[in-house]
Protein backbone atom coordinates (compact mmCIF):
# COMPACT_ATOMS: atom_id res chain seq x y z
CA UNK A 1 0.00 0.00 0.00
CA UNK A 2 1.25 3.38 -0.91
CA UNK A 3 1.31 5.96 1.80
CA UNK A 4 -0.43 9.33 0.39
CA UNK A 5 2.09 11.46 1.82
CA UNK A 6 4.52 9.86 -0.51
CA UNK A 7 2.91 10.47 -3.46
CA UNK A 8 2.95 14.27 -3.01
CA UNK A 9 6.77 14.01 -1.59
CA UNK A 10 7.65 12.73 -5.36
CA UNK A 11 6.01 15.29 -7.73
CA UNK A 12 6.60 18.84 -7.08
CA UNK A 13 3.46 20.97 -6.93
CA UNK A 14 2.91 22.48 -9.99
CA UNK A 15 2.59 26.71 -9.96
CA UNK A 16 -0.49 27.06 -8.00
CA UNK A 17 0.02 31.09 -7.32
CA UNK A 18 -0.69 31.98 -11.06
CA UNK A 19 -4.04 34.28 -10.04
CA UNK A 20 -1.10 36.67 -8.59
CA UNK A 21 0.21 37.50 -11.60
CA UNK A 22 -3.10 38.44 -13.53
CA UNK A 23 -2.83 42.15 -11.99
CA UNK A 24 1.02 42.58 -13.20
CA UNK A 25 -0.62 41.21 -16.55
CA UNK A 26 -3.67 43.05 -17.27
CA UNK A 27 -1.79 46.22 -16.24
CA UNK A 28 0.80 45.36 -18.65
CA UNK A 29 -1.67 44.81 -21.14
CA UNK A 30 -3.88 47.93 -20.74
CA UNK A 31 -0.83 49.99 -20.31
CA UNK A 32 0.59 48.73 -24.19
CA UNK A 33 -2.41 48.85 -25.28
CA UNK A 34 -2.18 52.77 -24.06
CA UNK A 35 1.66 53.22 -25.05
CA UNK A 36 0.56 52.10 -28.69
CA UNK A 37 -2.25 54.36 -29.04
CA UNK A 38 -2.26 57.08 -26.90
CA UNK A 39 1.45 58.24 -26.63
CA UNK A 40 2.84 56.31 -30.22
CA UNK A 41 5.47 54.80 -27.64
CA UNK A 42 6.80 58.26 -26.87
CA UNK A 43 7.32 60.04 -29.72
CA UNK A 44 3.61 61.92 -29.18
CA UNK A 45 1.49 63.51 -26.70
CA UNK A 46 -2.03 62.28 -25.63
CA UNK A 47 -4.45 64.76 -27.09
CA UNK A 48 -5.61 67.42 -29.33
CA UNK A 49 -3.87 70.26 -30.58
CA UNK A 50 -5.45 72.44 -27.65
CA UNK A 51 -5.58 70.90 -24.55
CA UNK A 52 -2.62 68.80 -24.81
CA UNK A 53 -0.73 72.05 -25.67
CA UNK A 54 -2.18 73.49 -22.82
CA UNK A 55 -1.82 70.78 -20.20
CA UNK A 56 1.49 70.53 -21.30
CA UNK A 57 2.52 74.03 -20.39
CA UNK A 58 0.75 73.72 -17.33
CA UNK A 59 2.60 71.34 -16.10
CA UNK A 60 5.92 72.57 -17.66
CA UNK A 61 4.99 75.97 -15.36
CA UNK A 62 4.74 74.11 -12.76
CA UNK A 63 7.80 72.25 -12.79
CA UNK A 64 9.62 75.24 -13.16
CA UNK A 65 8.00 77.12 -10.35
CA UNK A 66 9.22 74.01 -8.54
CA UNK A 67 12.61 74.02 -9.62
CA UNK A 68 12.83 77.57 -8.47
CA UNK A 69 12.58 79.79 -11.87
CA UNK A 70 9.28 80.64 -11.99
CA UNK A 71 8.45 83.77 -8.94
CA UNK A 72 4.48 83.40 -8.52
CA UNK A 73 2.70 80.18 -9.27
CA UNK A 74 -0.55 81.81 -9.73
CA UNK A 75 0.60 84.20 -12.04
CA UNK A 76 1.90 82.96 -14.66
CA UNK A 77 3.58 85.65 -17.34
CA UNK A 78 1.04 84.48 -20.50
CA UNK A 79 -1.76 85.17 -18.46
CA UNK A 80 -0.66 88.72 -18.04
CA UNK A 81 -2.22 91.34 -17.32
CA UNK A 82 -4.87 89.20 -15.12
CA UNK A 83 -3.59 88.27 -11.67
CA UNK A 84 -4.28 84.84 -10.13
CA UNK A 85 -5.44 83.42 -13.80
CA UNK A 86 -3.87 79.94 -12.98
CA UNK A 87 -6.62 79.94 -10.50
CA UNK A 88 -9.46 80.32 -13.66
CA UNK A 89 -8.61 76.61 -15.22
CA UNK A 90 -6.70 73.41 -14.95
CA UNK A 91 -3.81 73.29 -12.77
CA UNK A 92 -2.48 70.09 -12.20
CA UNK A 93 -1.58 71.33 -8.45
CA UNK A 94 -2.68 67.43 -7.17
CA UNK A 95 -0.64 65.91 -10.10
CA UNK A 96 2.20 68.13 -11.50
CA UNK A 97 4.32 66.82 -8.91
CA UNK A 98 4.45 63.42 -10.70
CA UNK A 99 5.36 65.60 -13.78
CA UNK A 100 7.84 67.65 -12.02
CA UNK A 101 9.66 64.57 -10.55
CA UNK A 102 10.02 62.84 -13.70
CA UNK A 103 11.33 66.41 -14.97
CA UNK A 104 13.99 66.16 -11.92
CA UNK A 105 14.65 62.97 -13.00
CA UNK A 106 16.14 64.00 -16.42
CA UNK A 107 13.53 63.06 -18.99
CA UNK A 108 12.46 65.96 -21.46
CA UNK A 109 9.24 67.62 -21.25
CA UNK A 110 7.10 65.07 -24.02
CA UNK A 111 8.93 62.02 -22.27
CA UNK A 112 7.80 63.24 -18.93
CA UNK A 113 4.32 64.09 -19.73
CA UNK A 114 3.47 61.09 -21.12
CA UNK A 115 5.18 59.06 -17.79
CA UNK A 116 2.68 61.55 -15.95
CA UNK A 117 -0.13 60.41 -18.56
CA UNK A 118 1.12 56.64 -17.98
CA UNK A 119 1.16 57.15 -14.42
CA UNK A 120 -2.05 58.17 -14.08
CA UNK A 121 -3.08 54.83 -15.69
CA UNK A 122 -1.23 53.11 -13.05
CA UNK A 123 -2.82 55.22 -10.34
CA UNK A 124 -6.19 54.37 -11.09
CA UNK A 125 -5.46 50.50 -11.84
CA UNK A 126 -3.73 49.93 -8.13
CA UNK A 127 -6.47 52.00 -6.75
CA UNK A 128 -9.56 50.19 -8.04
CA UNK A 129 -7.63 46.75 -7.07
CA UNK A 130 -6.80 47.60 -3.78
CA UNK A 131 -10.39 48.96 -3.22
CA UNK A 132 -11.93 45.76 -4.90
CA UNK A 133 -9.90 43.14 -2.48
CA UNK A 134 -10.56 45.41 0.65
CA UNK A 135 -14.25 44.49 -0.11
CA UNK A 136 -13.39 40.60 -0.42
CA UNK A 137 -13.05 40.06 -3.56
CA UNK A 138 -10.92 37.72 -5.54
CA UNK A 139 -7.18 38.52 -7.57
CA UNK A 140 -8.49 37.77 -10.27
CA UNK A 141 -12.18 39.11 -10.09
CA UNK A 142 -10.10 42.19 -8.84
CA UNK A 143 -8.11 42.45 -12.09
CA UNK A 144 -10.38 42.43 -14.17
CA UNK A 145 -12.44 44.91 -12.08
CA UNK A 146 -9.72 46.85 -11.97
CA UNK A 147 -8.51 46.41 -15.80
CA UNK A 148 -12.13 47.54 -17.22
CA UNK A 149 -12.11 50.58 -14.50
CA UNK A 150 -8.85 52.00 -15.34
CA UNK A 151 -8.81 51.03 -19.39
CA UNK A 152 -13.00 50.54 -20.03
CA UNK A 153 -13.93 52.23 -23.51
CA UNK A 154 -16.05 55.56 -22.49
CA UNK A 155 -13.06 56.35 -19.99
CA UNK A 156 -10.79 55.60 -22.61
CA UNK A 157 -12.36 57.55 -25.46
CA UNK A 158 -13.26 60.34 -22.84
CA UNK A 159 -9.82 60.69 -21.88
CA UNK A 160 -8.02 61.30 -25.53
CA UNK A 161 -9.04 64.28 -25.87
CA UNK A 162 -8.18 65.45 -21.93
CA UNK A 163 -5.28 64.05 -20.45
CA UNK A 164 -6.29 65.86 -17.14
CA UNK A 165 -8.81 63.80 -16.62
CA UNK A 166 -6.80 60.56 -16.57
CA UNK A 167 -6.24 61.02 -12.78
CA UNK A 168 -9.50 59.28 -11.27
CA UNK A 169 -7.94 56.88 -8.41
CA UNK A 170 -9.78 58.88 -5.73
CA UNK A 171 -12.70 57.85 -6.72
CA UNK A 172 -12.61 54.56 -5.70
CA UNK A 173 -10.89 55.11 -2.53
CA UNK A 174 -13.24 57.48 -1.59
CA UNK A 175 -15.97 55.04 -2.24
CA UNK A 176 -14.44 52.51 -0.17
CA UNK A 177 -14.48 55.23 2.83
CA UNK A 178 -18.19 55.73 2.58
CA UNK A 179 -18.85 52.01 2.45
CA UNK A 180 -16.81 51.94 5.57
CA UNK A 181 -18.70 54.91 7.26
CA UNK A 182 -21.43 52.98 6.49
CA UNK A 183 -20.80 49.61 7.46
CA UNK A 184 -19.27 51.32 10.98
CA UNK A 185 -20.83 54.14 11.05
CA UNK A 186 -17.36 55.78 12.47
CA UNK A 187 -16.88 59.71 11.52
CA UNK A 188 -13.42 58.33 11.00
CA UNK A 189 -13.54 56.98 7.61
CA UNK A 190 -15.30 60.40 6.59
CA UNK A 191 -11.99 62.47 7.54
CA UNK A 192 -13.91 63.36 11.31
CA UNK A 193 -13.07 62.95 14.84
CA UNK A 194 -9.87 60.99 15.46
Amino acid sequence: MIKVTAIYQQDPPPFRQWHLLMPIMLLALGLLLILATHVNYFRGVPGDLGDARFNGIILEYFYRWVSGGNESLLNPEFFYPMPGALAFSDNHWGTAWIYSIYRILGFDRYVAYDLWYLTGYLLNFASMHFVLRKLGYSVVAAALGAFFFTFGMPTVAHHVGHAQLTYCFPAPLALLCWQRFRQLGAPLWLGWGR
